[in-house]
């Protein structure tokens, strides 16, 4: 997010309501109404649902759980899905018409929004493209890429995604077995792409990464 949008946002929510939850606490459930218009002060959080057979399958991981609870707002739908806590969780909550009314307002932060969730749905269609005609290996280094681009922190010529991302969670997000995953995470730590150490997932070789992405 544009970080001059970032401060307008943050200047307007930290006026409201903070609220905390621990690790692998449940924010919002399957028919629950977000409590207002939501801006995540600390933390990330999780986006899954559940399969006939309570296999979790996990949609996103955000950031800014502040678009999720936008775009519910804006469209009036009713929430499928479950949001948990990945880690300490911090977010503000804002009366849903006030901040609307806030955002409408500003059409400089309208518009990085609008902008944001064009380059969100064009990223979902990346990852359709993946699921339906990916390898394993693709689909594993398409998730590593996507991730670490949102949510990874630079140490020195490597990329650290700043959560721990479990052989469950990738599993989850790219439907493949957790074994299958293991397989091809070691592969690309042996092609020295990645290092894998304690759940932390560090990209050595970005170009590497994206070629092994491609379908």
């Amino acid at each position: 997010m544009d970080e001059k949008i970032k401060k307008r946002l943050i200047s307007f929510f930290e006026k409201h309501e903070l609220r905390s939850y621990r690790s692998g606490e449940i924010i919002v459930k399957p028919g629950e109404k977000f409590p207002g218009l939501v801006f995540l002060k600390s933390g990330y959080v999780k986006v899954y649902t559940l399969s006939k057979d309570d296999k979790e399958i996990v949609l996103q991981i955000f950031k800014p759980l502040f678009y999720f609870s936008l775009i519910y707002a804006m469209t009036r739908r009713k929430n499928r899905y479950y949001f948990e806590a990945i880690g300490p969780v911090e977010m503000w909550v804002a009366p849903k018409k006030e901040a609307i009314k806030f955002i409408r307002s500003d059409c400089l932060t309208c518009s990085v929004l609008m902008k944001a969730i064009m380059g969100a749905f064009l990223d979902l269609n990346v990852n359709v493209e993946q699921l339906i005609s990916g390898n394993a290996y693709s689909k594993v280094a398409n998730f590593i890429a996507s991730t670490v681009g949102k949510h990874g922190a630079k140490e020195d010529s490597t990329v650290r995604i700043k959560f721990p991302v479990t052989h469950k969670m990738i599993a989850s997000m790219t439907g493949l077995t957790r074994e299958t995953v293991t397989l091809q995470l070691l592969k690309m730590e042996k092609q020295k792409i990645i290092d894998n150490e304690g759940k932390r997932i560090t990209v050595i070789d970005f170009k590497k990464l994206e070629e092994a992405s491609v379908v």
